[in-house]
């Protein structure tokens, strides 16, 4: 979900339904937050991280989830 109107411009939910753990590199796009150069992303109500924009605009998002389990990110 994304509105750049608001002070938060993303929302990401991501679900892990199997039995293992899963840790990987997600591409998520950005390009509707309205951000271009850089955007700050926080898991839960975690410390913000900064990541830089693609040209492509989407960034590189790495991810650890516990088997059957969620979580969220918030972009500022």
């Amino acid at each position: 979900h994304v509105n750049p109107q608001l002070g938060e411009k993303g929302f990401l939910l991501v679900f892990n339904p199997t039995t293992l753990p899963i840790t990987q590199v997600i591409k998520v796009p950005v390009y509707y937050t309205g951000k271009t150069q850089s955007i700050r992303v926080r898991e839960k109500e975690g410390q913000p991280r900064t990541y830089t924009i693609s040209r492509d605009h989407h960034i590189l998002l790495p991810i650890t989830l516990p088997p059957k389990s969620y979580s969220w990110w918030v972009m500022n």
